[in-house]
């Protein structure tokens, strides 16, 4: 499905749409401010014909600025109107899957009514994009132009670049082509990580080859689980990059060091220890 073509002022609506309500209506005071003042500028006469073309080019802002400190602001204010608007359809759809479990849809057909799979692709996208939301990521909706887009979201949280495509397929199973897809355009934008949310299931060989790999594939029971049990994504990148902190040592509070047995017959196992020993002979199990 191609986008439909649009406007620039749709455009640039759509661009202010991406950005909090708050956000949009500070911007349309501050443009309407800012173009108001360079509008009410006297342009100076013309002293000879070399001032022209900047006579000209200075009429031409003053009169972009007329019209603009009308035209800026009532983009803002839209995109202020429809980034509401998304917000609370994010918690609606959010709001269904948290509250509403599976249940069969009457006494003739023993299929059950889940609310994720009875979305539109634009409704799965949408309750991502709140998934990530809720989990602590700054999320930037792309707009996918359609249900095959190449990427639906670009997330970032703790330094890390996370691009995320959305798959909402009833019929079959993802593929490894569609996980492959995703890992070059992981590598070619230089992402740390991609991550795969679907509303079935993956095959096996999609599996296999997300291992070892930073890519982190979320089927349909997974992302039913997370959100209704309340649960935190633990995504690759993460596992890979953070480590747990250090306990305090229980006898002095000292903040341990991790340290490795080296005999006895627990050689060779890592513990956390108190950096004072041997004054403080503190030990944590890992």
């Amino acid at each position: 499905m191609g986008r439909k073509k649009q406007s620039p002022i749709e455009d640039a609506i759509s661009v202010a749409s991406l950005f909090p309500w708050w956000v949009n209506i500070l911007l349309a005071i501050i443009s309407f401010f800012i173009l108001n003042y360079f509008a009410n500028i006297e342009n100076q006469p013309v002293n000879g014909m070399e001032n022209i073309g900047q006579f000209a080019s200075k009429q031409m802002f003053i009169t972009f600025a007329m019209f603009g400190k009308f035209i800026v602001p009532f983009i803002f204010i839209i995109g202020a109107i429809a980034s509401a608007i998304n917000q609370k359809k994010r918690k609606r759809l959010y709001s269904s899957v948290v509250h509403t479990e599976p249940v069969e849809r009457d006494n003739y057909n023993d299929s059950l009514y889940d609310p994720i799979d009875n979305m539109s692709w634009q409704e799965f996208e949408t309750l991502v994009s709140a998934f990530f939301r809720e989990q602590g990521y700054s999320v930037r909706d792309c707009g996918g132009g359609g249900p095959d887009g190449g990427v639906d979201l670009r997330l970032r949280k703790n330094g890390k670049k996370i691009i995320v495509q959305c798959k909402h397929w009833k019929t079959y199973k993802v593929g490894v082509k569609i996980v492959r897809e995703q890992f070059g355009i992981m590598t070619a934008e230089g992402a740390d990580e991609v991550i795969i949310v679907i509303s079935g299931e993956y095959t096996n060989e999609a599996k296999e080859f997300a291992k070892n790999k930073n890519i982190t594939l979320i089927s349909g029971e997974k992302l039913r689980t997370i959100i209704r049990k309340g649960q935190k994504l633990q995504s690759k990148s993460k596992e890979k990059n953070n480590h747990p902190a250090p306990p305090n040592c229980p006898q002095c509070s000292s903040v341990m060091v991790e340290r490795t047995a080296k005999k006895g017959k627990w050689a060779g196992n890592k513990f956390w220890g108190c950096p004072r020993f041997p004054k403080c002979k503190g030990i944590v199990q890992k």
